[in-house]
């Protein structure tokens, strides 16, 4: 068994329903924290925290402890979060980034048998690569979304104005008069 100066740092984001270690490092799971709260345990230089911005993130990590700090955002707007969340974000990359990407726009569904869904999952995936690659190579940059409705576009035939057809003089529907039966008082109506 390695210790912990032999092993690397480990900075992350961990699933809630993961397994979690016993003792001393399992974090509060239990307890509900409100917006900008913080939760953290520490045991042999492993901190497992959690904290809630919009919704609840677990975290893991060797190398920073969970003091909060403060960050600017691309609208210069200042936000408080943990010191690991922080550089998390600013390090994302990799199979992080693309799930982050492919959870903007889902298509599995629950009801989709498993091959589907490995389908439907590997199509995202492709779109998400092809959309990276459409970026770099190119200088009119794309949202995600914008490129997905290009793609769309480019696979679906093209639109055609549905051709509006003049009626001649044939094709006109021209009204009957109808006419009272003999002996019976009622009205008399038909169908077109």
């Amino acid at each position: 068994m390695k210790t912990m100066s032999q092993v690397r740092t480990v900075l992350g984001t961990v699933k809630a329903t993961s397994p979690t270690p016993s003792g001393p490092a399992r974090p509060a799971t239990w307890l509900v924290l409100g917006k900008g709260e913080t939760i953290a345990n520490y045991a042999q230089s492993v901190m497992i925290g959690k904290w809630r911005d919009k919704r609840t993130v677990t975290y893991i990590s060797t190398q920073y402890d969970n003091e909060m700090v403060q960050t600017t955002n691309r609208r210069n707007q200042k936000r408080t979060l943990p010191k690991p969340i922080m550089y998390y974000n600013s390090h994302m990359k990799g199979t992080d980034r693309l799930d982050q990407m492919v959870s903007y726009y889902p298509c599995e569904r629950k009801t989709l048998r498993w091959h589907k869904t490995i389908f439907v999952h590997f199509l995202q995936v492709v779109v998400v690569n092809s959309f990276y690659l459409y970026n770099m190579y190119n200088s009119d940059r794309l949202s995600l979304y914008d490129f997905r409705v290009r793609v769309l576009e480019d696979l679906l035939p093209p639109k055609e104005a549905p051709l509006l057809i003049t009626p001649t003089c044939n094709s006109m529907h021209r009204l009957s008069k109808l006419t009272k039966r003999k002996g019976n008082s009622k009205s008399v109506t038909r169908r077109c």
